[in-house]
């Protein structure tokens, strides 16, 4: 009751408004920041373009309005206020229709305050950190699975139900029981290079079930014989070292249990990723030619 400011006598009397429409709806207790998030795409069923999220500062919960117009933002703060509860205080930045007067005037009604981002510093709006993680999340489940962009709206909220649920402090370092190391999730990636952008169609570049698979530390071709078979002075268990190819379990024959080396020519035109630079950037480079080959050009040929 510490909402019901003024008090309304000792005789009751019967009202068709509330005197204090804050006390019928459910405080939320912290505050929530908010923006909106576009598409080029029309999302399916709706053909929704936009959306407004709702991020608690607090508790980090997510709630996706979609949109088709900017001026449904009153609506769907109407309907945050109605179904997630009136916040303490309403986050955003210096969106016109944020910050409108239709927008800002049932606030006071609820007991919500308002706070704006200086101008041209959207960073300071809290919701911006967490959007950036949906979209990053969104990205990988439309690049993985090879889904339309039509589904971005779905995807979405998809991610924000998983976060919602989900806690996210269980992955900031991992144990390798082998080595006894403590490695960071941020520097971890995938052993095999399998999980092909499925949302791009690929271009110029071969598919995983194609790629060589090499078991010896060396390229040379002599070491196979007419079996297939590699010789026995071949070190299996050797570490992989920088340049070789880590196993595709598409692409081995579970019928022969001797994996067959391949020979130089069959990587030629084949794409691999580059150490990182100084920047932290990695390329996707092609292989052209075989090494001995140009060194005869260059030796015969030097014009």
């Amino acid at each position: 009751m510490q909402l019901a400011c003024i008090t309304t006598g000792t005789l009751f009397k019967k009202v068709y408004k509330s005197q204090n429409p804050a006390l019928n709806v459910i405080q939320r207790g912290e505050p929530v920041a908010t923006n909106d998030l576009y598409s080029d795409t029309p999302a399916i069923d709706n053909n929704s373009t936009r959306c407004q999220i709702f991020v608690g500062m607090n508790t980090d919960v997510v709630d996706i309005y979609p949109m088709k117009f900017l001026k449904q933002f009153v609506n769907t703060l109407e309907d945050k206020v109605r179904f997630g509860g009136a916040p303490t205080k309403l986050v955003s930045d210096r969106a016109q229709v944020e910050i409108s007067n239709r927008a800002l005037e049932g606030l006071p009604v609820y007991g919500i305050s308002a706070w704006q981002s200086e101008p041209h510093q959207q960073h300071q709006n809290y919701a911006e950190h967490k959007i950036q993680q949906l979209k990053q999340m969104t990205n990988i489940i439309l690049d993985c699975t090879g889904a339309p962009s039509s589904i971005w709206l779905l995807a979405l909220m998809y991610v924000a139900f998983v976060l919602n649920h989900t806690w996210s402090a269980l992955t900031w370092k991992i144990l390798n029981v082998e080595t006894n190391k403590v490695l960071y999730c941020s520097l971890c990636h995938p052993v095999t290079g399998d999980t092909a952008n499925l949302h791009l169609a690929p271009i110029g570049r071969e598919s995983a079930s194609v790629r060589p698979y090499i078991k010896s530390k060396t390229f040379d071709s002599n070491l196979v014989d007419a079996t297939n078979e590699p010789d026995s002075h071949v070190d299996d268990t050797a570490p992989i070292e920088h340049g070789e190819f880590t196993p595709d379990p598409e692409s081995q024959d579970t019928s022969n249990s001797a994996n067959a080396l391949v020979s130089l020519d069959d990587l030629v035109g084949r794409t691999f990723l580059m150490d990182p630079d100084s920047s932290g950037q990695r390329f996707c480079a092609r292989i052209v030619e075989m090494i001995d080959k140009h060194d005869h050009d260059i030796t015969n040929h030097p014009e």
